[in-house]
């Protein structure tokens, strides 16, 4: 101690000062000791599992206690009090106190030290302050994502922004994956995004994954038209396939579609139609829907059988030897030429069909070859002689006497019918219907 202090002083924050007059030396006695608070670690962005903590403010002097201000760092704010909180507008009775809670919530990582300050008239000096320190640590935290579920997306859409739409709380970049552009199989998938905050002080990478419904794309099965005559047996059916996607080929699909018709072998002229229908169709990223084919039941031509008849000779009518050509259904036969007498020579005829059944059938034609043979052929290494009687009918003379010119005249009766200059070799055809002389 010392036996003289001739003078005496207090600061704003209370601490007390002696002047010794002895030994020429002031000493401080630090009357006011103002609380400091140490915090629990706590993740940046986070309260503290202490907070609040509360420091009590009390009047011990005999003068009223003005406050005119109350400062809390960022990281140390005003935490929730009851109706006792000190503020800014605060006065204190001697005797009287309140309290000033404080929270920790670290905005960066790492210790943090700081001063909850009061301003007030303590000791009578107004703006007087006291400081009371506050400290903790900051860890650094995973950034917050959010990444809503996307809706469904149909097989052969790629992946965009649209799916990979994640955001954080802070800055920093997204890598996605599967990554935009890519076309994803049908089924329930799985999207990845890791975030790395442009803050790696106080943020560290995080991660977050949503499921993605990739429905299956839809393919048309369409029925080909097909058709057939009446009475056929229906044709093998056939199918096409459109609407792939991604450049996907027709291999995808396996198994073969179930194509069926109501028409039968003996259903009439009309038109049908060509069901399809799944069968053992089957692909992986696809669905299937079906457009019927028609299936065009056409007018069957009969079939006719007519065999070629046997030669004839000339002066034999044709009749129903030769018109005997038979057909596959019932109905009528028109032949050309009709019933007559034939030259000699390869005639054709021919026939028209015409059905019974004019719905289901078409007419048809066929045609044969008839050959007519003359009766006599004569052949001559002499002149005929005169007078020589010939039959009614053709008569062929032919000749190659080597012999020169000769003249041959036919008579029917006393009437000329033909006369030629005739030379080493010819024929010349006699076709009368009576009886007739030559005379050469």
């Amino acid at each position: 101690g010392s036996d003289f202090l001739p003078d005496v002083a207090v600061d704003g924050s209370g601490n007390l000062y002696l002047a010794d007059a002895t030994s020429n030396k002031v000493y401080k006695e630090d009357d006011a000791y103002p609380p400091s608070l140490s915090f629990a670690s706590t993740n940046v962005g986070s309260t503290s599992t202490d907070s609040p903590q509360t420091v009590t403010v009390q009047n011990i002097g005999n003068q009223e206690l003005v406050f005119t201000g109350i400062s809390y760092p960022t990281d140390f704010p005003e935490g929730a009090g009851d109706a006792n909180v000190c503020t800014s507008s605060t006065s204190l009775s001697a005797g009287l106190a309140c309290d000033l809670p404080i929270d920790f919530i670290p905005q960066h990582a790492g210790p943090l030290s700081e001063n909850v300050t009061l301003t007030d008239n303590a000791l009578n000096v107004t703006g007087a302050t006291q400081s009371i320190a506050v400290g903790g640590t900051g860890n650094s935290v995973p950034a917050v994502l959010t990444w809503a579920t996307p809706a469904a997306i149909t097989y052969g859409t790629a992946l965009s922004a649209t799916q990979l739409d994640a955001t954080a709380n802070v800055a920093g970049t997204f890598a996605y994956t599967p990554a935009a552009g890519t076309v994803l199989t049908a089924g329930s998938q799985t999207l990845s995004v890791t975030f790395t905050p442009t803050d790696t002080t106080d943020y560290t990478t995080a991660t977050k994954t949503v499921a993605l419904t990739v429905n299956q794309a839809a393919l048309t099965v369409t029925a080909n038209n097909a058709s057939r005559a009446y009475g056929a047996a229906n044709p093998a059916f056939t199918y096409t396939i459109t609407g792939f996607v991604n450049g996907d080929p027709q291999s995808v699909v396996s198994g073969t579609a179930a194509l069926a018709t109501t028409a039968t072998a003996s259903s009439p002229v009309n038109t049908y139609p060509i069901t399809a229908a799944v069968g053992k169709l089957s692909a992986s990223n696809y669905t299937f829907s079906f457009v019927n084919g028609t299936l065009t039941i056409n007018q069957a031509t009969p079939t006719i059988s007519w065999p070629t008849p046997a030669p004839m000779g000339y002066g034999h009518g044709v009749g129903a030897t030769q018109f005997d050509a038979v057909a596959s259904v019932p109905g009528t036969y028109v032949y050309t030429p009709a019933a007559t007498y034939p030259p000699v020579g390869n005639d054709t005829l021919t026939v028209v069909f015409t059905p019974t059944d004019t719905v289901d059938y078409t007419t048809a034609t066929d045609s044969v070859t008839l050959v007519v043979t003359p009766i006599i052929d004569a052949a001559l290494t002499a002149p005929l002689p005169a007078g020589t009687t010939l039959p009614s009918g053709p008569v062929i003379f032919t000749w190659n006497d080597g012999s020169g010119p000769q003249q041959i005249q036919l008579l029917v009766g006393t009437i000329g019918v033909a006369s030629a200059d005739l030379y080493n070799s010819g024929s010349i055809l006699y076709t009368g219907a009576t009886s007739a002389t030559v005379n050469i």
